[in-house]
């Protein structure tokens, strides 16, 4: 978990404070949504609390 300190790490499912499961699949379902948004113009906003 080091590795990511001040990372965004989108996960499937939270399995405790601060760890999840299946980043890759939460991260490739990410990118289809931002990716297809920027391919018709749009704007994308990340917001974290």
């Amino acid at each position: 978990m080091n590795e990511l300190m001040g990372c965004i790490a989108p996960v499937t499912a939270l399995t405790a404070q601060g760890t999840g499961i299946e980043s890759r699949k939460a991260l490739e379902k990410l990118k289809a949504l931002v990716y297809s948004l920027w391919d018709m113009g749009g704007e994308v906003f990340l917001l974290t609390k």
